[in-house]
């Protein structure tokens, strides 16, 4: 189990920001595109909108919430 752990490129953050805020916030889309220092993350959703919250290298980056048009096949 250690050694999956050391070939994953990114892990998921959980309980990061409290899930109130993170629900009030997008639904009022008020998250600033650019770096959080309050939360200590990147944010890189242009809508205002996060979806989850990852850690790369050291570097936390939220990710936007995905689209309710994406297309399927």
């Amino acid at each position: 189990m250690q050694n999956q752990d050391q070939n994953k490129l990114y892990t998921e953050l959980k309980n990061i920001v409290p899930k109130n805020v993170l629900s009030i916030k997008n639904k009022s889309k008020s998250w600033a595109y650019g770096y959080n220092e309050k939360y200590n993350f990147v944010v890189i959703s242009k809508t205002g909108q996060i979806d989850e919250i990852i850690n790369i290298s050291g570097l936390n980056i939220a990710l936007p919430k995905p689209s309710k048009d994406i297309i399927k096949r």
